[in-house]
């Protein structure tokens, strides 16, 4: 019996409770935004909260399109591109100073020992004896070979020329990349540097199915006469001359040094 009467009481003044409770939460919104974000916060904790079970299919997946694959793929590529250039014309570079170094080294030892071979009269190679006294880089020499080899793998021969009338000693330069002006450009160069040690440095290019063999050859300072080009006096114009020569030949080609002895 005091239970039904209790249950009676609570169902008069439940209006009540629930007025009251509304007019309190609105009298928190009305003491401004500080106390606001307290009760918007105890609302939110009661409001359904999204799982990712709950977003669309497309938004879940984590790979990419294959607009954004291809686009990554092209600037990679790009990018690749541009290294390798680089790196190219560094090697590049890298290996003309070598064979210049190379060359010069050569053209010192044949100037600084070319009285030794003025008694010997036949024609023999001058390599293994400059490789015994260790004159000769390690790189440049191969096992069993007279010839020397330079960065880019093309043969120098060390020689004598003894012919009856004059005695000279030679190097023999043979280049088959005759597209290479830089390398070309780097030999002539060398020449013009010893112009007053040199006889004589050119180039001769051999016959080809569609050109006949062709040379042109500078004298050293102390025998060109007004008749001849002088290696002092070369020219970048006089330099593309030479280079020419080799390049229309389209085959081996020999630049060639001589000093008298």
């Amino acid at each position: 019996m005091k239970f039904y009467q209790f249950l009676c009481q609570f169902v008069k003044i439940s209006p009540y409770f629930s007025g009251s409770l509304e007019k309190s939460l609105d009298k928190v919104v009305s003491r401004g935004e500080k106390n606001f974000s307290v009760h918007k916060r105890y609302m939110n904790f009661f409001q359904y909260r999204k799982t990712p079970l709950d977003e669309p299919l497309y938004k879940l997946s984590a790979g990419r399109s294959m607009v954004e694959m291809l686009g990554v793929l092209a600037i990679i590529g790009v990018l690749s591109v541009g290294a390798i250039s680089g790196y190219s014309k560094a090697m590049q570079k890298y290996k003309l100073n070598k064979q210049t170094e190379q060359l010069n080294n050569l053209l010192v030892i044949m100037t600084q020992y070319k009285k030794e071979w003025k008694s010997v009269h036949e024609y023999i190679s001058l390599s293994p004896f400059f490789i015994k006294m260790g004159l000769i880089p390690e790189n440049m020499i191969k096992p069993n070979d007279n010839y020397l080899y330079d960065v880019f793998n093309n043969k120098i021969d060390l020689r004598n020329n003894d012919d009856g009338t004059w005695s000279k000693i030679k190097i023999n330069y043979y280049i088959s990349n005759t597209e290479s002006f830089e390398l070309c450009q780097n030999i002539m160069n060398a020449a013009k540097a010893f112009s007053g040690e040199l006889f004589s440095a050119g180039v001769y290019a051999y016959a080809s199915p569609d050109n006949p063999a062709a040379s042109q050859y500078l004298r050293g300072d102390n025998y060109c006469s007004s008749n001849d080009k002088c290696l002092r006096d070369i020219t970048m114009d006089d330099i593309y001359s030479l280079c020419r020569v080799c390049k229309d030949s389209k085959q081996q080609c020999l630049f060639q040094f001589l000093w008298m002895i």
